[in-house]
């Protein structure tokens, strides 16, 4: 645009230049111009127009420097406000995806890690895993006796211990006392022996009055299961076997 602009300006003066010069040989010049010789008057027009493409070029040059500083700010302007919206966008997503009170992962959090394992299962890339869905036996009778603080305490209680069992392990809140536990690696190849450790505790827990968590825990079986959602009730079926087993060995029900 700037180029075009200077080939028009040049334009209009070099036929400003011809004009005075056709002007000096028809006589009609102004007089001050009559004080030079032919080709002295020629040479000065000559300079001048020289001059004045200059000044021109100068000038576009500083217009075309302008130009891109302004597009460069621009784009840094619209970068840094890309990366600051990146940024809110992630906080808020790593917000929604952990529980407020226990700190551990959220049911959005479940959710999503449950569409992306389906995906697995579906394309046949899915390794081993299993499922530990936990549940917590009296919390509604602590809310109604004394309080939900002591409820909120209670429930935070259970997280560290079931955290504390499954260590390399993803732990979800799914409900007011529910979580689940999807294991992998070393969790999933010493499951048998950290489930008996935690049960282990839970039944001590029982004489001493602690927070009670039954569970339940089921492997996946490829070739067999199409969606987590398959090992999830099987492992929640004997979440509720153990559940009345602790509640016959003196652990306080829901109710």
């Amino acid at each position: 645009m700037a180029q075009s602009w200077l080939h028009r300006a040049n334009q209009d003066y070099t036929n400003t230049v011809v004009s005075n010069i056709y002007s000096y040989h028809n006589g009609t010049a102004p007089s001050s111009a009559y004080q030079y010789g032919e080709e002295e008057f020629i040479a000065k027009q000559m300079e001048e127009l020289k001059d004045y493409d200059t000044k021109r070029s100068s000038l576009v040059i500083a217009l075309f420097l302008f130009s891109l500083w302004m597009i460069i700010n621009n784009y840094s302007v619209v970068a840094r406000r890309n990366r600051e919206t990146e940024q809110e966008l992630g906080a808020t997503k790593e917000l929604a995806g952990r529980d407020p009170l226990t700190g551990v992962k959220s049911k959005l959090a479940f959710t999503e890690r449950e569409k992306e394992m389906d995906a697995a299962i579906e394309e046949g890339r899915a390794d081993h895993f299993a499922v530990v869905v936990c549940d917590l036996n009296g919390v509604k009778r602590i809310n109604d006796t004394k309080g939900h603080k002591a409820g909120d305490e209670y429930i935070r209680s259970a997280s560290v211990l079931i955290c504390n069992s499954f260590k390399r392990s993803p732990v979800f809140r799914i409900g007011g006392d529910e979580f689940v536990v999807i294991l992998k690696g070393y969790d999933y190849e010493q499951r048998t022996a950290i489930l008996e450790a935690l049960d282990r505790q839970v039944e001590e827990n029982i004489r001493t009055k602690q927070v009670i968590v039954s569970t339940g825990l089921a492997d996946y079986r490829p070739g067999q299961d199409r969606k987590l959602k398959a090992v999830f009730e099987r492992a929640d079926v004997l979440m509720y076997k153990r559940k009345r087993k602790l509640k016959e060995m003196g652990a306080v029900s829901r109710e």
